[in-house]
């Protein structure tokens, strides 16, 4: 996948919507997180209590958002790469989620 190809999303919260936000919930529903969360492109309290699982079992700070240290620590020990999402997914995500 070229570089262009790749979005690379910097932080995650409560509060921020679109394809980025599905694709972390269904990499945290696939990983066996929160099987609460909703995959609907939306960072609430569900999702939230899934990113705040993750911190805890990989040992960095539990503060429920998903920024730099989350994602590096999980990449580093397996998980998804979520640091890149291929563009592909954002016409998916936005077709599902409007």
């Amino acid at each position: 996948m070229s570089e262009s190809e790749k979005f690379y999303p910097e932080f995650l919260d409560v509060g921020s919507k679109g394809p980025a936000v599905a694709h972390l919930q269904s990499a945290l529903l696939q990983a066996g997180y929160n099987p609460a969360i909703e995959v609907d492109g939306d960072y609430g309290g569900q999702t939230t209590l899934g990113v705040r699982e993750l911190q805890e079992e990989l040992g960095v700070e539990v503060d429920g958002h998903f920024g730099p240290a989350t994602r590096d620590a999980w990449t580093k020990a397996g998980g998804p790469d979520v640091n890149a999402i291929p563009k592909s997914a954002f016409t998916c995500a936005e077709a599902y989620i409007g």
